[in-house]
């Protein structure tokens, strides 16, 4: 069985919690992308829904402003029993565009979920990253246009063994060089940096810096504009 046969087995056996359907009724949209580690982390933590279009997210904010367990600058979470939904404030024209913009190379997968009269896959797209990564049996780091946000993942992921020690620190790295390199525009640009990290969502290790190193990093790393 070829890698995509074995995801396409696994996002079955994840579509049988009819509770996200149920969800997904009740906000009466007709598609959305489910991308990332919901369909190939063992158990999952969460699922992650994104849209096309910004204003798909604004119709299902404003729906679900009464009923968010957690509402932060990135995601609106909605905890079904113990089913965890988060719907993110992340918006690309495509499946493949989605997913080639992800940051770890075993998140780098997703769907589209198209709805007739039922819900029904009609795009799967793995990227040559996550394939290599099911090869080789490890993670790694493939850029991203938010570092600070894929440092603070880096912790995570390595928490839940999902990348090795040796790619971690190789990650690491290489994220440092990416944050420094990238430096910030302006102050709007740092703040939309720091609000991709979700400082508000404990366990990250982020949550526990103080906020004042953060305003140093920016001064360090703060480009003149001309």
């Amino acid at each position: 069985m070829n890698e995509k046969e074995i995801i396409k087995q696994r996002i079955k056996k994840r579509l049988e919690n009819k509770k996200i359907f149920n969800f997904l009724n009740y906000l009466k949209l007709k598609s959305i992308y489910l991308a990332g580690n919901s369909l190939n982390a063992s158990t999952p933590k969460d699922y992650d829904f994104f849209f096309k279009e910004i204003k798909d997210f604004l119709k299902v904010e404003k729906k679900l402003k009464e009923k968010a367990t957690i509402v932060t600058e990135n995601a609106i979470t909605i905890t079904l029993g113990q089913t965890i939904l988060q719907f993110c404030k992340y918006f690309k024209p495509s499946l493949k565009e989605l997913v080639e913009s992800f940051d770890f190379a075993h998140i780098k997968l997703g769907i589209e979920l198209q709805k007739n009269n039922t819900w029904k896959v009609s795009e799967i797209y793995l990227s040559e990253d996550f394939i290599k990564a099911r090869i080789i049996g490890d993670s790694f780091y493939t850029g991203s246009d938010y570092p600070l946000a894929s440092l603070n993942r880096l912790f995570k992921y390595y928490k839940r063994e999902e990348i090795s020690r040796v790619m971690k620190n190789k990650a690491f790295l290489q994220i440092l060089i990416n944050i420094v390199r990238r430096g910030f525009k302006n102050y709007e640009d740092f703040l939309d940096q720091i609000e991709a990290v979700d400082l508000t969502i404990p366990p990250d290790d982020f949550a526990l810096i103080p906020r004042n190193l953060f305003i140093e990093l920016y001064n360090l790393l703060k480009r003149e504009e001309v």
